[in-house]
């Protein structure tokens, strides 16, 4: 088991650093890449938690039961278990992995060395580094011993000239990942973009079903993806990975940040998103259970792909009016009109320069849900003229009753909604109402939607709620009923594993000084569920 051990710890290693240096082709011979460990403490702690929390015991005991066996029962002696394990990377300036160091806290270098020993026997020491052969590996390992560490690495020389340990580890999380964007040179990640966009263009969909908005969606939908990642590569400064297991919070979470090099496009838009503020914090409240807030300044890129989807829909609905021989010349004429306009507000709208949406989730007053969409918008009231229009039209056959009433200006529409049994049991049979402001747009559905859309016409922007700009909060046990392949076992799971609460999923997009961070987290609940069904589905 020993020997086992040792070989996969020695591929894991070599693993690492294969895949760092063909993600990062081109880093300085400084500490590029560091990897990190809270603590051997907080591991254990940690995997003792999540081992728990998915109903899988036995994860907490791998560790313990690893270091056991592998030390014959005497444990690591030595060890600072209190203090970060870890490991850096450095690269050459041809962007070839050069030295791959792992670094261990010590309390005692003698205990710790004894106990090295003791795993693998026979070390002989030279110029003062120890040279340790793994068993059935032909490549021996070479160690420095400090004060406070051991280093740990394939060559002396990688040993020679080693980094402050003390300050090396920036990370607070408990397994963190941390990135110096600045060692790579602009040559490089042109080849890096340039290759990811060649594999997404070569990965793209090939559905001859999916409509041409439907293909031009995706291309969109890669462009922004690849112009974000250009933006963070050419103005990054830092780029880490961290992921948490809090106990006393009850869940786990996944951060990730960056932060952006002085006076680039990036740090601009990074400083733009510290000063956002949504517009829609007030519109949840203790009744919602899920909610997707989105509030964001806007680059001039991301302005010019949405000009571009506005300008690709109206070409489209032109074109289709204009082929419709079955409607009058002078009816094809107001409706290219009405396009036009439309599509002309809501290019003063990208004009704005930010996108503010939310989409509420409430638990009503009678049991049944209530939904709310909101958006932001330039001319909203121009924009419900011509929605009035549209309808004046043919009013007989539209399900659309315009004016039922007005709050602070704005004309509030009901729209009755066709018959739907799945919808009428969670959102009830009511009509949703839509409502057009100078500013915004409100669009609500399910219990009692008519107080709701009044409620959120009369609602002040507030900042008491503390809230990321970019948010999305999912109360699970209110909304797994209502998702259709959950299936009958997994909402009998999801009783029990919900019964102390916890099962809230989150994310958020928060600022921090020069940059950006975003946070995926998953209550208990959560968690517990996820082990429950794994634990049903291979009959454990």
């Amino acid at each position: 088991m020993t020997a086992t051990w040792h070989k996969f710890l020695t591929a894991t290693l070599g693993g690492v650093t294969l895949l760092t240096a063909s993600a990062f082709p081109s880093l300085a011979a400084e500490p590029a890449v560091v990897v990190s460990v809270k603590s051997f403490n907080e591991l254990l702690t940690d995997s003792q938690y999540l081992g728990n929390a998915v109903q899988q015991p036995l994860l907490g005991a791998a560790l313990p039961g690893a270091i056991t066996q592998i030390t014959g029962g005497k444990g690591l002696k030595g060890l600072d278990a209190t203090k970060p394990i870890g490991a850096y990377l450095t690269m050459t300036s041809e962007g070839q992995p050069k030295d791959f160091v792992i670094f261990v806290p010590v309390v005692s270098q003698k205990t710790f060395a004894e106990s090295l020993a003791s795993i693998l026997p026979d070390p002989t020491t030279e110029n003062g580094f120890t040279q340790y052969q793994i068993p059935n590996n032909p490549v021996p390992m070479f160690a420095k011993h400090g004060a406070k560490h051991f280093l740990f690495a394939q060559s002396t020389d990688a040993l020679k000239e080693t980094p402050n340990l003390d300050t090396l580890v920036k990370s607070t999380a408990d397994i963190a990942i941390e990135f110096d964007l600045t060692k790579i040179s602009d040559g490089l990640k042109e080849q890096f973009l340039a290759q990811t966009e060649a594999q997404a263009a070569a990965t793209a969909s090939n559905n001859i079903t999916a409509s041409e908005a439907e293909r031009r969606g995706e291309e969109l939908g890669r462009a922004i993806a690849l112009s974000g990642l250009r933006r963070l590569l050419m103005d990054g400064d830092r780029l880490s990975v961290g992921f948490n297991i809090d106990a006393k919070a009850k869940a786990v979470s996944l951060d990730l940040g960056f932060t952006a090099k002085s006076e680039t496009t990036l740090a601009q838009a990074c400083a733009g998103y510290a000063k956002t503020e949504s517009p829609f914090t007030s519109l949840t409240s203790k009744q919602t259970i899920g909610s997707f807030v989105l509030s964001t300044p806007l680059s001039q890129d991301a302005q010019g792909i949405f000009r571009l989807m506005v300008d690709e829909g109206e070409k489209g609905g032109v074109a289709a009016v204009k082929a419709d021989t079955s409607v009058k010349e002078a009816d094809r004429k107001a409706a290219i009109e009405v396009l036009t306009r439309a599509a002309g507000t809501l290019r003063q709208s990208i004009e704005r320069g930010r996108l503010d949406q939310a989409l509420i989730v409430n638990s009503g007053a009678s049991g049944k849900l209530q939904l709310l969409a909101a958006t932001k918008v330039v001319k909203g009231k121009e924009l419900g003229k011509i929605f009035e229009e549209v309808i004046r039209k043919d009013p007989k056959s539209s399900p659309v009753k315009l004016g039922v009433t007005e709050v602070k200006g704005a004309r509030v529409h009901a729209i009755t909604l066709p018959p739907d049994s799945d919808r009428e049991k969670h959102l009830g049979n009511g009509p949703a109402h839509l409502a057009f402001a100078e500013d915004a747009v409100v669009l609500t559905a399910g219990d009692d939607s008519l107080t709701a859309v009044k409620s959120s016409l009369d609602a002040k922007t507030t900042t008491s709620t503390k809230r990321a700009p970019i948010s999305l909060r999912i109360g699970l046990s209110k909304l797994l009923p209502l998702m259709e392949d959950a299936g009958p076992q997994v909402l009998e799971l999801g009783k029990s594993a919900f019964e102390s609460g916890h099962d809230e999923i989150a994310l958020e997009v928060a600022s921090q000084p020069n940059g950006a961070s975003m946070r995926i987290e998953i209550q208990e609940g959560v968690l517990r569920l996820i082990g429950l069904v794994g634990a049903a589905r291979t009959g454990q």
